[in-house]
């Protein structure tokens, strides 16, 4: 299983990703779309239309890596309301390669939030 690092920022393209995409196209819509540079060290998390797959792109400084990931049942749990970008952080990624929706992941940080006050 892949597991991304504390501390490294995630985008997810909330929009719809052709799959058959490769590194150097995803990284020129991530230039274009996002304006990030894709050198920069940041995972960007691309979904197709009905949420089965997804693809990952990640410069590690020698070279682009690119993850896909199929489920045989079920989908990403990733609203499809927003357009654009979302940032999160590698272990909600981590949650969201698992399974778990995006929205319970926020929920809990609020809540962790306020039990810190």
């Amino acid at each position: 299983m892949f597991s991304v690092p504390d501390g490294i920022t995630v985008h997810i393209c909330v929009g719809i990703t052709d799959m058959r995409k490769g590194c150097y196209t995803l990284a020129s819509k991530v230039k274009q779309e996002l304006r990030v540079n894709p050198l920069c060290g940041e995972v960007f998390v691309f979904l197709n239309r009905t949420r089965v797959q997804v693809k990952l792109l990640w410069f590690d400084g020698d070279g682009f890596a690119l993850l896909a990931k199929r489920l045989e049942e079920g989908t990403f749990a990733v609203s499809r309301d927003k357009e654009g970008y979302e940032r999160l952080e590698g272990v909600d990624l981590n949650r969201l390669l698992k399974g778990v929706p995006l929205n319970r992941i926020l929920y809990q940080r609020k809540i962790a939030k306020k039990l810190h006050k």
